[in-house]
């Protein structure tokens, strides 16, 4: 957009119209990126992690729908 303005192709309002989807956009991939870092940070204190070796004997669900 910027060399289209510099030739006189693009008037100041499209340059300025482009620009400012550009910094949206990063705005967009920045929000996403910090997104993804808080949900990776929910799944790993979601783990439960026992101080000991064991198994599961049972598991009981309760409310389930089928």
């Amino acid at each position: 957009m910027q060399q289209l303005k510099q030739g006189g192709i693009a008037s100041e309002a499209d340059f300025d119209q482009g620009k400012s989807q550009l910094d949206q956009a990063d705005a967009e991939v920045k929000a996403a990126a910090g997104a993804e870092v808080v949900a990776r940070l929910n799944v790993e204190r979601s783990r439960v992690k026992a101080p000991f070796d064991g198994a599961i004997s049972q598991r009981v669900v309760a409310g389930a729908i089928t």
